[in-house]
């Protein structure tokens, strides 16, 4: 799926499944885009591919298994001879932004998130499921509970924004002896 709008629109796209194509979601040039519940598996070179200066909020997505793909037809992908390119869960590249909020990415061939923007901190996550991809986050990602506009940061790997209280310490008893 392409979705691809001017400047004055906001498309909005929910509850869409997409399953075996080069690339689940495709959002380019300057578009404004909502992906609502949507799910990408078995996608073989992305799962949701953001690019030139698209700006798209992701809720409550579910990416599974990018770069990976059975066909009974023309066997198992990839193989020796077929390597997905590059096989990411979620990609923002250029000046693309965005947020990803409540969603899980697993199971990618390659990052399960990347973020190879141009801008720092162009990239939130919050509440987000990743795991068992190679590397789970890979680029500048901002994160914590919540994202905002005016977030901003440089990460390899999600921190949590806002201040950090100190644990109480605790008078620890000696149980056994020497």
């Amino acid at each position: 799926m392409q979705p691809q709008s001017p400047l004055n629109r906001y498309v909005i796209v929910r509850n869409i499944t997409s399953r075996n194509w080069a690339s689940g979601f495709q959002i380019r040039g300057s578009s404004r885009v909502a992906l609502e519940g949507v799910k990408a598996d078995s996608n073989v070179n992305y799962g949701i591919e953001v690019s030139d200066s698209a700006r798209v909020a992701i809720t409550g997505a579910q990416i599974h298994g990018t770069g990976f793909r059975l066909n009974p037809a023309t066997g198992d992908f990839p193989s020796p001879n077929f390597i997905p390119n590059p096989g990411k869960g979620i990609e923002f590249d250029d000046s693309s932004s965005g947020s990803i909020l409540f969603s899980t990415i697993t199971g990618s061939f390659r990052a399960g998130i990347s973020s190879t923007t141009n801008s720092r901190g162009s990239v939130c996550i919050a509440n987000v499921n990743v795991f068992d991809n190679t590397p789970n986050f890979e680029g500048s990602l901002t994160g914590g509970t919540s994202c905002s506009q005016s977030q901003r940061g440089n990460s390899s790997t999600p921190q949590k924004q806002g201040k950090q209280k100190a644990k109480p310490r605790r008078k620890t008893e000696r149980l056994f002896g020497d």
